[in-house]
Formats: structure tokens, C-alpha cells, sequence
């Protein structure tokens, strides 16, 4: 089969303990496996949506133009959007502290029912990563796509609801992404 994020992820994490693997290629999927798991849990990066105008798919919501409210002209792509929410908020924070913001708003206790901490050392993760993609292609259907009708030649205009939602889940999203890239990293590299 063709690679793709449930192969070629487990490989790049389970490169991290592998001494055999030089330190230059371990770094280098140490910066992926950072990489994918944000792009995991974004809900709009595994997931096309096709239509009678685009029957080839919308390639994630980058062929889907948005109006945020107030807006009656300054468009932006669906994918981008959703990429964007933390950052529009977030502008001349460091890092550090909306980190410390998203930490402290969405905490994950140990011992808790959700997987973020329970990856076990060596864990076989291709079900793991195809969990994770799986929740996001279901926000993806029902939260991303769920936009108001549009006109012919319109992008759909949307809700202060919607804007509300997106980014309360854009931070949860985040957060889970961030506890379970710990994790990940934990259960290759820790004691």
C-alpha cells in the first residue's frame, strides 16, 4: 500500500529509541512526529469533501470560501480557518504562554480515561494514529462542514455560533495534540 500518515508515523516514532539510527535522521523524524501529530488533530488535514461543483474533492477546505461575521467581502478558505483560530487570538503572545493558557484551561490528569497519557513504551501505534484521524475526518463531517447555504457565487457567510465553536475546539484540539505528542515522545524516548 501507499505510505501514507498510519505507516510511515510509527515508523518515524520508533526511529526516536532505535540506536541504530543515526542522530541526524532520528532529529529529522523528531521534527515529523511533531508535525503530524498537530496535523492529526486538525479536522480539516485528512479529509476532503466532494460536491457536484467539485468532484474532485474541496483538498481539505482549501477550495471552500468562508466570510467570518462582520464580514460582507474578505473571504478566507475553510482549511485555513480552521489552521488559523488560535493564531487570531493569539497574536503577540509567546508561545510559552498560550501554551501555559491552553494547559491551564484544558488540563489532562493522569490516570484519565482518554488516551493522551496511556501510550504504552514500544506501543504498536498505527491504530492510535488512525484513531486520532478518525476523530478528526468526524469533526471535519460534522462541525467544520456544518456551514450555512451559500449563494452561486457566494462563500457562505458564517454564524458568530460557528466562530464561537471552531475555536473552542480548535483549543481543545491543541491541547489533546500537545498531551498526546508528550505521550508519543514519553513512550518512545522515556524510563
Amino acid at each position: 500500500s501507499d505510505p501514507n500518515v498510519t505507516t510511515a508515523f510509527p515508523a518515524m516514532a520508533e526511529s526516536l529509541r532505535d540506536a541504530a539510527v543515526p542522530v541526524s535522521v532520528q532529529a529529522y523524524n523528531l521534527s515529523w512526529v511533531i508535525h503530524v501529530v498537530g496535523d492529526l488533530h486538525q479536522p480539516l488535514h485528512g479529509t476532503s469533501r466532494s460536491s457536484s461543483s467539485q468532484p474532485s474533492g474541496d483538498a481539505g477546505g482549501n477550495r471552500m470560501w468562508v466570510l467570518l461575521p462582520g464580514s460582507d467581502r474578505d473571504s478566507t478558505n475553510l482549511h485555513a480557518l480552521w489552521d488559523g483560530w488560535l493564531g487570531r487570538p493569539s497574536r503577540g503572545m509567546a508561545i510559552d504562554e498560550v501554551a501555559a493558557g491552553l494547559a491551564r484551561d484544558l488540563p489532562v490528569a493522569a490516570g484519565a480515561p482518554d488516551d493522551a497519557l496511556s501510550i504504552p513504551r514500544g506501543a504498536a501505534l498505527t491504530a492510535t494514529v488512525r484513531g486520532w484521524a478518525d476523530e478528526s475526518a468526524t469533526l471535519a463531517r460534522y462541525v467544520a462542514y456544518d456551514l450555512p447555504p451559500r449563494g452561486a457565487s457566494t462563500p457562505a457567510a458564517l454564524p458568530e455560533a460557528y466562530v464561537t465553536q471552531g475555536t473552542r475546539i480548535a483549543r481543545q484540539r491543541l491541547a489533546l495534540a500537545a498531551y498526546r505528542l508528550a505521550a508519543v515522545i514519553e513512550a518512545q524516548l522515556g524510563s
